[in-house]
């Protein structure tokens, strides 16, 4: 009830159903929930097993009756690893489909630090929210994915960077994105060079004008070590103006006319 009325994903007068439910007739849906976690995981779990921490599960059931978890993933694997546990607590929710489940799912776990970036964005990207929803159909339009599990051209693996860098500029964090694609090659994008490209053109340097320098110096290779040599001088975690100060390095190699950066 408590939740309910907190986040306010269940539909108008439905509180949800206490109940035991089968296990077989638990599901999980992937496209907005984390993956899989390995036996290894569940098995502690599984092993140290007890009733008063498991509580109950959050399910939400679909219009055809199916059932899917949206919280408790980890300690329904566990008891089904377990072999005799058949029926577990649930509350059980009415659900319009995947993207009413992902917008809860979001919500039951937005604060919880074993969800993973990713795993978040798909969901908020499945519920439709924004700006997930508006970053995921410009980035599919020019090719590329967030992903956290692959090292490819146009790929990322910093959803929270690009959500609030979107939200800060939008125009400015694509054209970061597009800039660090050109001098990227064929592997996935880094956050630290994302963060120096978005500070320097949001502050008016025009670094995009200075794109076939920066791969003729050696591109993602060469500014992503000119960062952390630049962190290590000046004694300071790679923020957004050590990574943007790490960039300039590259491209003021053999200039006599400095590009600098905004005090």
């Amino acid at each position: 009830m408590e939740k309910v009325e907190k986040f306010g994903w269940a539909k108008l007068g439905d509180h949800g159903q206490q109940c035991l439910v089968p296990i077989g007739e638990l599901l999980i849906d992937h496209s907005y929930q984390r993956p899989e976690l390995g036996p290894r995981v569940t098995s502690v779990v599984a092993r140290n097993f007890n009733w008063a921490a498991f509580g109950s599960l959050v399910v939400m059931q679909r219009p055809n009756g199916d059932k899917y978890v949206v919280d408790g993933q980890q300690r329904l694997m566990a008891a089904r690893q377990r072999g005799d546990v058949d029926k577990v607590p649930c509350v059980v929710f009415q659900s319009d489909g995947p993207g009413h489940e992902a917008l809860a799912f979001i919500e039951l776990n937005v604060n919880r630090k074993n969800v993973s970036a990713q795993t978040k964005w798909r969901a908020a990207v499945m519920a439709g929210r924004d700006p997930e929803r508006e970053i995921s159909e410009w980035i599919a339009e020019h090719g590329m994915e967030i992903n956290e599990n692959s090292n490819r051209d146009g790929v990322m693996d910093f959803p929270a960077l690009i959500i609030n860098h979107w939200r800060w500029n939008s125009d400015v964090t694509k054209r970061a994105i597009l800039i660090q694609r050109e001098i990227g090659g064929d592997v996935s994008m880094s956050s630290r060079i994302h963060k120096g490209l978005f500070c320097l053109l949001n502050n008016n340097v025009p670094i995009d004008m200075e794109i076939s320098k920066m791969q003729l110096e050696g591109g993602r290779r060469a500014i992503l070590s000119a960062i952390r040599a630049w962190a290590i001088e000046s004694q300071a975690q790679a923020g957004d103006r050590v990574c943007a100060r790490g960039i300039l390095n590259v491209v003021n190699r053999g200039r006599r006319k400095k590009i600098v950066m905004p005090s």
